[in-house]
């Protein structure tokens, strides 16, 4: 899974912020991203708006956007502060195939990703995805979760509850 950001050696993995609505898309997105980068899922949904999200991209220091076709003008995807803190944005569909395809925000199918960099799989001590908190004691919080930490709570949740590769969700 490539996306066309980097980071040098020793220095913290890209950013990469998700507002997509519930459903596979968004889970099959996380996973991916949180594979390679770090994934920080914002907000999303009919209260979201442009000034929210744009506070959440900033707070959590994006290099990159993926977001649904769908939201493009509610969230303010063309907004020129985006290009300005040189963030670009991505839009993501799930294909028939269950595979992520890759568009621009004017709608077409970026076939380039073979040229993005290919980024390194994430350590045990990357982090793989930066979650908000909900902000009831004030101003919202960015929580970091390791990859070992996903990983050991996958295992306890399989272990705790019997879960067999024959069970799906």
């Amino acid at each position: 899974f490539r996306l066309p950001v980097s980071s040098a050696p020793g220095q913290p993995k890209p950013v990469v912020a998700i507002s997509l609505p519930n459903g596979p898309t968004l889970a099959l997105t996380v996973l991916a991203v949180a594979s390679f980068y770090t994934a920080a899922p914002v907000a999303h949904g009919s209260g979201v708006g442009a000034e929210q999200f744009k506070s959440d991209v900033l707070q959590s220091q994006t290099n990159l956007v993926l977001a649904a076709p769908a939201d493009v003008d509610r969230l303010g995807l063309r907004e020129p502060w985006l290009a300005e803190a040189s963030i670009e944005v991505l839009l993501v569909e799930l294909s028939s195939e269950m595979k992520l395809q890759v568009r621009d925000v004017t709608g077409n199918l970026r076939h380039d990703s073979h040229f993005w960099p290919q980024p390194t799989p994430n350590a045990a001590d990357d982090i793989g995805i930066m979650l908000f908190t909900s902000g009831t004691s004030g101003t919202k919080k960015l929580v970091p979760l390791f990859t070992h930490s996903l990983i050991c709570g996958a295992a306890m949740v399989i272990d705790s509850w019997g879960l067999n590769p024959s069970m799906r969700c």
